[in-house]
């Protein structure tokens, strides 16, 4: 709806929000907040049709939440289509987002201002009807309690502009470890190194730091253009993150790079793709084998467009080979592992439709995994180098074949954020992200069948209540056919202490 704009009001309560939202696109956390503002269908310029708002705050941070009549990109979109802009005043002062200008603009300044200095982000980077957006108005004087009003023009308008208190503010959550859980993990590492990274003699210090502070098992890099695996192989070395010394063993395809210290048997996949079977470690009582797949799709686009069309092509052609893998008919030599668990990761580039992922998706037990930051729950593992254009995105994607296998923990790695002590401790810089414009992306997955069936209903969700209810159930001596794993450590005496211990590590998000 058309409006003059700053006439009317609608009042919303300044409560305190119970916790940070997470900036993961998911949106979970705002099915109980009210609407503060609706809007009729069909009347905006084009598909940035809004159609609800709702508001919250913590201390200077605003969060907003749109409502959309269409799916459709936030930052891009055909050419012709209008923008969206987001008026945010407090006091004298404002801050007006662009949202398919991709710019930030103070008191009216035609510069645009980075978004790291409004610590801003919106989620979902992919197409969508519902989007999120955080904003700190503390690059505008703003303070805890302050009034502000927040307006919509360009592709729609509101009626009546929102006005909101800006609630008290809240303690930052407690950060997550860095470090690697203390056993039975296999940890899986992917990074977009930035236009070979690994032999940029500028970049190449703070990535082998990177590298070496997750001390993974399984590493996974996008954009080695012109570096060779004897390269890859040097920097692996020289990096030593499993302070071993032992030797690693690199495929290379392309710009794309699979790297272990276990024995690895290349899978051919399709274009921007690549694989390959992570043997056991004969070491670890338990391991097992695993599929890791890494991948760098087409860049750039919208929703619709040619670079869409291709990521989609890419995705379909792929998860093809796997599904072949999985029926064991890719190859004889590949039969054996078909039914091993299975990891995909990489860049996927994924400012269009959600349908690559959502492909993925369709495979047998594969789901998205998020990889929010140690600090907080933002889901973005990219940004732009300038600070502009594009806002920090969700780029690199992972997916886990959760019926095959447990995800202990995930994360994506921010070192700007990190505190003194755990910087010194894993032997970085704070400055060490800024190597890439993207960040590091780490999963921990469990390396033994002893946590294989720890979902008893078998539904893919877990834990749930159900679970807990099964697991005592078994326990007090009742049956139940798929829990023939719940003996966790594989001793072969069940139930004891340890099994119930293991289950409630679990449960907790721990090892087992």
């Amino acid at each position: 709806m058309r409006s003059s704009g700053w006439a009317a009001v609608v009042i919303t309560a300044g409560t305190a929000v119970a916790q940070p939202v997470a900036m993961d696109g998911l949106l979970d956390e705002w099915a109980t907040v009210p609407l503060a503002a609706t809007d009729a269908t069909g009347d905006a310029s084009g598909p940035l049709d809004v159609t609800g708002l709702r508001v919250r705050s913590a201390g200077t941070t605003l969060w907003l939440q749109f409502d959309l009549a269409n799916v459709t990109g936030l930052q891009a979109g055909a050419p012709g289509e209008a923008t969206l802009r987001v008026r945010i005043r407090t006091g004298t002062r404002e801050v007006l987002i662009d949202t398919r200008g991709r710019a930030a603009f103070i008191d009216g300044s035609t510069t645009a201002t980075p978004w790291a200095t409004l610590d801003f982000v919106a989620q979902p980077t992919v197409a969508s009807s519902r989007f999120e957006m955080r904003v700190d108005l503390a690059a505008i004087g703003a303070t805890a309690g302050a009034m502000c009003q927040v307006s919509l023009e360009g592709a729609d308008s509101l009626a009546n502009t929102v006005m909101h208190q800006l609630g008290p503010a809240e303690p930052a959550p407690a950060p997550r470890p860095l470090t690697r859980p203390a056993n039975g993990a296999l940890r899986v590492v992917s990074l977009n190194t930035l236009v070979t990274g690994l032999t940029n003699p500028t970049r190449r210090p703070a990535l082998l730091r990177l590298i070496d502070s997750v001390d993974a098992d399984v590493y996974c890099f996008q954009e080695e253009y012109n570096s060779t695996r004897e390269q890859i192989v040097t920097a692996l070395a020289q990096a030593d993150p499993r302070e071993n010394g032992l030797p690693w063993n690199v495929i290379k395809t392309g710009e794309l790079v699979l790297a272990s210290q276990r024995t690895l048997v290349a899978v051919p996949f399709s274009a921007r793709y690549q694989g390959a079977v992570v043997r056991a470690d004969p070491s670890i009582p338990g391991s097992r084998d695993i599929l890791v797949i890494n991948n760098h799709m087409s860049c750039c686009g919208y929703p619709g467009d040619p670079s869409d069309a291709a990521r989609i092509t890419q995705s379909t052609d792929a998860a093809a080979v796997f599904m072949q893998f999985r029926a064991g008919t890719l190859s004889g030599e590949f039969a054996p592992f078909a039914q091993v668990p299975a990891i995909v990761v990489g860049d996927w580039n994924l400012v269009g439709t959600s349908t690559p992922t959502d492909i993925w998706a369709g495979a047998p037990g594969l789901r998205r995994q998020l990889t929010p930051h140690l600090t907080r729950g933002d889901a973005w593992t990219w940004r732009s180098n300038s600070g502009l254009d594009f806002w920090p995105g969700a780029l690199d994607i992972v997916m886990v074949d959760i019926s095959r296998t447990l995800v202990l923990n995930a994360f994506a790695l921010d070192t700007v954020r990190l505190d003194a002590a755990t910087l010194s401790g894993a032997g970085l810089l704070a400055t060490d992200s800024s190597a890439s414009d993207h960040l590091l992306i780490v999963t921990d997955l469990a390396d033994s069948a002893a946590c294989d069936d720890i979902d008893f209903n078998n539904n893919e969700v877990f834990p749930e209540d159900q679970d807990v209810v099964d697991f005592f159930d078994v326990l007090a001596g009742a049956t139940c056919a798929p829990c023939n794993d719940i003996d966790f450590n594989n001793n072969d005496v069940f139930p004891e202490d340890q099994d119930v211990i293991d289950f409630f590590n679990v449960l907790a998000g721990g090892d087992c």
